[in-house]
């Protein structure tokens, strides 16, 4: 098992013991208009607590149903990228159609 590390995390300050004193702030709004907007007095410490690493475990037969999924995949994609090909055509031939009604030759 890996030894535990220490590192420094954002604690919320509901848990950090009792409530921080409120100032309010004139803050320029829409159009010029003043907004007034509340912050802490003080800023948010940082309380170092400890992590820890946790280690997937699979098993073998997991992998190899991930790896059997790479056809699937890839036959999604083929299959997404030849709806957007025809998308496209279907796109083309529209403005061809349009630019030959604008020109009076249908």
């Amino acid at each position: 098992m890996q030894a535990l590390q220490a590192h420094a995390t954002l604690i919320p300050a509901a848990s950090l013991g009792p409530r921080l004193p409120l100032r309010a702030t004139a803050v320029r709004g829409i159009h010029g208009r003043s907004a007034a907007s509340v912050r802490p007095a003080r800023q948010i410490t940082t309380v170092p607590c400890q992590l820890r690493r946790v280690r997937a475990q699979a098993i073998p037969s997991e992998i190899a149903q991930l790896a059997g999924e790479g056809g699937f995949i890839a036959g999604v994609a083929s299959v997404m990228f030849g709806i957007t090909l025809l998308g496209l055509a279907v796109g083309f031939v529209i403005l061809r159609f349009e630019a030959l009604t604008e020109e009076g030759k249908i």
